[in-house]
């Protein structure tokens, strides 16, 4: 989950939380058993420690300005009610 440069870094770890959290409800109601996505590097240890189930699906990808990114599989029918 990429966060704008703009917002307070004090702040981006609240909103990337709110974001994932929206995402993962949104594809629940939707009946969706998965989701991939392509996140920062760290990122799936913050989906764990938020209690997300996320898989690294792939390498790590670094862009032409040094960014580091990985694909995820966050499993989502373990906790569909």
């Amino acid at each position: 989950m990429f966060v704008s440069e703009s917002v307070p870094a004090k702040l981006r770890l609240r909103v990337q939380c709110a974001l994932i959290d929206e995402m993962v409800r949104s594809a629940r109601t939707f009946g969706t058993t998965s989701l991939v996505g392509i996140v920062p590097e760290h990122s799936p240890r913050l989906a764990r420690r938020t209690g997300i189930d996320c898989q690294p699906a792939g390498r790590v990808i670094e862009t032409d300005d040094g960014d580091r990114s990985v694909c995820i599989n966050i499993a989502l029918a373990s906790k569909l009610h």
